[in-house]
């Protein structure tokens, strides 16, 4: 796999994943985020993929929920392990 340049980034404070599913590539992307956003101040991970679904949330399918609800948990019981106590750590 191809590694991501390392790029400072000096004026980035919120990075927000939405979506985000726990799978190796979303944790190494968070990786390379924490590495290089130097300014980083806040980070939301919000497993739920909104652009699926009709705002008010319904149809949505029970294997989704399953979904957010087991990568939820591996980012509170993993990724937030990994987050310098200097940034702020949220998971929606």
């Amino acid at each position: 796999m191809l590694k991501a340049p390392e790029c400072p980034h000096h004026n980035l404070k919120i990075v927000e994943i939405v979506g985000y599913r726990g799978r190796i590539n979303a944790v190494e992307h968070v990786m390379y985020l924490i590495e290089n956003v130097v300014a980083l101040d806040k980070l939301v991970i919000d497993p739920v993929t909104r652009w699926c679904y009709h705002p008010t949330g319904i149809n949505r399918d029970i294997k989704d929920v399953k979904e957010e609800e087991e990568a939820r948990d591996h980012a509170m019981h993993q990724l937030k392990k990994m987050v310098p106590s200097t940034v702020q750590f949220v998971c929606l």
